[in-house]
């Protein structure tokens, strides 16, 4: 294992405000996170980042629903079930707030009359 700080440990305080992650194929296939300046994205740039973190959500609030059905299939259910159960309706709203996001970015990028 590298040195290299865990992608999945929260943001050092060195890391730029307006930063957020951003998904990117590894060589051997599976994707991992990296920060990125969403302030310096283009309105394609954006959206496309936008679209990727919405089919991250998407997949994570299946493969838990999935492992949710196959516990309850089993007759199974934890503490940690009854959180994943939660979190299905948070996922679900990031999801949509993600798709409502890529739909209006267009409208960070317009030029207001009269401003330079």
């Amino acid at each position: 294992m590298t040195s290299d700080r865990s992608v999945w440990q929260s943001p050092s305080s060195e890391e730029p405000r307006g930063s957020a992650f951003v998904a990117r194929s590894s060589s051997n296939g599976p994707r991992f996170l990296s920060r990125v300046r969403i302030r310096t994205l283009s309105c394609a740039e954006l959206r496309n980042h936008l679209r990727v973190l919405r089919d991250l959500v998407v997949r994570k609030q299946q493969r838990e629903l999935a492992y949710l059905q196959r516990r309850a299939a089993k007759g199974i259910r934890t503490p940690t079930d009854e959180v994943y159960e939660g979190d299905q309706d948070l996922l679900l709203a990031i999801s949509d707030a993600l798709s409502f996001f890529d739909e209006t970015v267009d409208l960070l990028f317009m030029e207001v009359p009269g401003e330079e």
